[in-house]
């Protein structure tokens, strides 16, 4: 029987583990609790995480969205110690909770998912991947939204590379990438001109 797990927050569990490592580890209360590695066991607990993720994509669609961060976050602490804390399971299960957090107007959280979801997703796939794209585009509107304009360029500037690369010109998503860098570009110039004016 697998043990139940805590309800410790999912990023904290992943900095109290070491880097890289992937183990059989499947309770943290109080310390790291590691169990012998048996694959019976193993795949016990990636049958539990994956059917917790389906659980929450579920009540995503049907608008639940505090049930659905309650399973994300159960599906993300489970599936760590068999997945490894940069594996694309886990990736995937932080941007799913960057989402939820997004979609309950929570930027903040939001954005600490998926940074560390575009961390792990770039040392495995590089910097320019298209995989990144839903995860650099969700961060430069947060930026953009929290006032950092210097960042959300950044990040929309880095979007449309991506985005020059796999998709035509006349693509919808071509064009929202170019507007969006063209109106913060617009914005950076109108603020230095009033910056200017404002000079004694």
């Amino acid at each position: 029987m697998v043990p139940r797990l805590s309800l410790s927050h999912p990023l904290a569990v992943m900095d109290r583990m070491e880097q890289g490592r992937k183990s059989n580890v499947i309770r943290i209360q109080g310390g790291i609790i590691y169990l012998p590695a048996e694959k019976e066991s193993i795949n016990t607990v990636r049958t539990e995480w994956q059917a917790m993720k389906s659980q929450a994509d579920q009540a995503m669609r049907v608008g639940d969205f505090v049930l659905g961060e309650l399973r994300y976050k159960k599906a993300l602490v489970t599936a760590l110690p068999v997945e490894g804390k940069e594996s694309s399971a886990v990736a995937q299960l932080l941007q799913d909770l960057g989402d939820c957090s997004m979609r309950q107007n929570n930027k903040g959280e939001a954005a600490r998912y998926y940074k560390r979801c575009l961390d792990i997703q770039q040392k495995r796939l590089g910097p320019e991947h298209q995989f990144l794209d839903p995860v650099i585009n969700n961060l430069a509107s947060i930026a953009q939204e929290a006032g950092d304009l210097a960042e959300a360029r950044n990040l929309y500037s880095r979007l449309l590379q991506i985005r020059t690369r796999v998709l035509p010109s006349t693509n919808s998503d071509y064009k929202e990438a170019v507007m969006n860098l063209k109106s913060l570009k617009k914005g950076a110039r109108a603020e230095k001109r009033l910056t200017r004016i404002g000079k004694p």
